[in-house]
């Protein structure tokens, strides 16, 4: 009896709801610019990145109809080797590895959206790194009348 893939991009996706994964498969499009950043939002050369972000896509594309739980027994490694014509699993397993990888950013910046104060900390280094003291200085006395609030 076949088992249903077990994959770390998949459990993330099983704990997004509807919502987050259309933001998610939009998030993909994205794949250029999060290269260009670079730091922990690095992922291949950019020319690679860009045609890599439309194969994803179209992997992604392939899962979708498989959520919430990704059960379905006909969603197996062959059937989307066959699907992206791909000549081994070892492909499928790196489109996996490559959707979690996007999948951990799209977390940090939904947190970081979402989280005032990591909002906040993040832009003060930025601000900070940059000698925008002034834009600092500003910020910080709001960040500071927020917390004694």
């Amino acid at each position: 009896m076949k088992a249903p893939l077990r994959y770390q991009a998949l459990e993330i996706f099983k704990t997004l709801d509807a919502k987050e994964l259309r933001d998610f498969q939009y998030f993909l499009t994205f794949g250029p610019f999060l290269n260009s950043i670079g730091g922990k939002f690095s992922f291949r050369q950019s020319i690679q990145r860009k045609k890599q972000s439309l194969k994803l896509t179209k992997f992604f594309t392939l899962l979708k109809p498989f959520y919430p739980e990704f059960k379905d027994l006909t969603l197996t490694n062959d059937y989307l080797m066959k699907k992206m014509k791909a000549q081994s699993i070892s492909s499928i397993k790196k489109y996996f590895m490559n959707l979690k990888i996007i999948c951990d950013h799209y977390l940090v910046l939904k947190e970081i959206s979402i989280d005032k104060y990591y909002y906040d900390e993040a832009l003060l280094y930025q601000y900070q790194g940059r000698s925008l003291k002034k834009l600092f200085d500003v910020k910080y006395k709001v960040v500071l009348t927020n917390l004694e609030l």
